[in-house]
């Protein structure tokens, strides 16, 4: 695995100029809480064999991912849509690995910018 983990600090630098450390902190803490409930979900989606539960949840996480900057985990994310979405379900196993180890990496980058603020 490579460094695509990580933030895309211009979107990073425009939510602060927008509202601030403030903002900021609560943006990150929503992420914090909420990618790893996302994630979780569309493991267990797959699991079940429940096809629209890994796309919701994958599709919300890549709408929380592209609000911070989170550009591998928004195109992991995207990518698992598009397959549940053509019901590839045989193609998203890999992915959803993936999308699970980027997602901790970037929880952890996160956690430590949250940390600095």
């Amino acid at each position: 695995m490579n460094n695509s983990h990580q933030l895309d600090f211009s979107v990073i630098a425009n939510l602060r100029k927008t509202g601030g450390n403030i903002l900021l902190k609560r943006i990150f803490d929503l992420f914090l809480e909420n990618a790893p409930k996302r994630v979780e979900s569309a493991l267990f989606g797959k699991d079940v064999g429940n096809l629209d539960m890994v796309e919701r949840s994958v599709h919300s996480l890549k709408s929380s991912a592209a609000n911070i900057g989170a550009r591998s985990v928004q195109s992991l994310a995207e990518q698992i849509e598009t397959l549940t979405e053509s019901g590839q379900a045989d193609k998203i196993g890999n992915l959803l690995q993936e999308l699970s180890e980027v997602t901790d990496l970037t929880l952890k980058q996160i956690e430590k910018l949250r940390q600095e603020l």
